[in-house]
């Protein structure tokens, strides 16, 4: 007997250990641990697919039977009471809410319906549960939605502008979630996007023409700005930007290429020639390098060290110090490039000047080394470090100007997206 009760202890905590291993480390301990971070943010339908995953996998995993018997009922009681709670109106937002409920449902319902038999861990009884079949519920919900979008399409597609073109896509694109091939959306999603996409011509970058290392400064900027709003799949889901290859032919029949003379009026002409809504030119007015200066200080270090051998001439008593000194001379070497450039954005149909800006930037780039005369000892760690850099070499023109290119290109980019997007 007293055996038994020694070991009982050692039983416990392995008993203890496999299940935590379960919950751990196995595909239905993973979906248990999810489902209760679900509950938490009340995604029930979410979590009780999990639970139902899980105890298919293992219908006697007591954790995942004690929380599904446990969040059933609160489950039903939380959306019936948004249903409840929700106004009687066919608002947009309304029919999404209602369809995203009856869904959650209608989610519940299908993975109760898959559950194995349950027996409860502590009454041991097998667990039943009383389900109601939503899908009838959910599916008008689901045609509600699709028919309430498909008709603010066709509301807003009848305006006429851009904007409500664009509206009326988005609006047949939420029809179609809800109903793949609802009705003709698909047709009229088409036409609306091809009203509401607009297309921009950017306008090589005209003003000092500035070249180094192969770097051409008007070249990179835009580029940069291009690149920038081509990989933006906001910007590019209603945008087209005109391909250089279409300007090109175009800016030479009219001798602008190596001009570079685009006043506003030439800019909306050549606009229209290549059939787009908006048209970009920017302008380097300025673009200056400083070569490297390095200048230098001497500091004077002095501390107290444990004496040596060496500082006396003999071995040294218990806590003897000297006092060390030396001259630190630390050199500095700095660059740096100045750009100043502007930028214009103009809607063509109206020529009006949408977007005007002028920005600059700065950069900067140096680096420290030192050298010391006298004793080492007398050197904190910061001096220690900048003595075993030795001298070393700063950004180059080619560097500083790409980086201050690349950082003004980055910001002209965010500065449209606010009317391409």
């Amino acid at each position: 007997m007293k055996k038994i009760i020694l070991f009982l202890p050692f039983i416990l905590v392995l008993v203890f250990q496999i299940t935590s291993c379960k919950t751990l480390f196995t595909e239905e301990g993973r979906l248990y641990r999810q489902a209760k971070t679900l509950v938490r943010q009340k995604k029930y339908d979410h979590a009780i697919s999990n639970l139902s995953i899980a105890l298919q996998i293992d219908p006697e995993y007591k954790n995942a039977v004690k929380l599904i018997d446990e969040i059933f009922p609160e489950s039903q009681s939380y959306y019936l009471r948004l249903l409840k709670n929700m106004e009687q109106k066919d608002t947009l937002e309304v029919l999404d809410r209602r369809a995203s409920i009856y869904t959650s449902l209608n989610t519940i319902y299908r993975a109760m319906s898959n559950l194995p038999q349950l027996i409860h861990p502590k009454t041991k009884e097998m667990l039943s549960f009383k389900l109601t079949d939503y899908s009838k519920q959910m599916d008008e919900a689901v045609h509600s939605a699709a028919e309430g979008y498909y008709q603010e399409g066709l509301r807003l597609a009848g305006n006429g502008n851009r904007t409500d073109a664009k509206a009326a896509s988005k609006a047949f694109l939420k029809a179609l979630e809800y109903i793949p091939d609802y009705k003709d959306a698909v047709s009229r999603e088409a036409a609306a996007r091809n009203r509401a996409i607009q297309a921009v011509v950017f306008l090589p970058f005209r003003g000092l023409d500035y070249t180094i290392s192969d770097l051409n400064a008007n070249e990179y900027i835009l580029d940069t700005i291009v690149a920038k709003l081509s990989s933006d799949k906001e910007v590019m889901e209603y945008t087209k930007i005109v391909d250089q290859s279409q300007l090109e032919p175009i800016l030479q029949s009219q001798q602008l290429a190596l001009s570079g003379l685009f006043d506003d009026r030439t800019s909306v002409e050549i606009g229209k020639l290549v059939s787009a809504n908006l048209i970009f030119s920017g302008k380097t007015n300025q673009i200056s390098y400083d070569e490297p200066v390095t200048t230098h200080k001497v500091e004077h270090r002095k501390r107290e060290v444990p004496a040596a051998f060496d500082d006396l001439g003999r071995e040294p008593l218990e806590g003897e110090t000297v006092t060390v000194e030396a001259d630190i001379d630390i050199f500095k070497k700095t660059t740096s490039a100045r750009i100043l450039i502007s930028y214009k954005l103009l809607d063509i149909e109206t020529s009006t000047v949408l977007l005007s800006d002028s920005l600059n930037r700065d950069t900067e780039d140096s680096i420290s080394w030192a050298a010391y005369q006298g004793d080492e000892r007398a050197l904190n760690e910061k001096d220690l470090e900048l003595v075993s850099k030795g001298e070393g070499k700063a950004a180059d023109a080619s560097e500083l100007i790409s980086e201050g290119l690349r950082y003004l290109g980055m910001e002209v980019a965010a500065k449209l997206k606010s009317y391409l997007k």
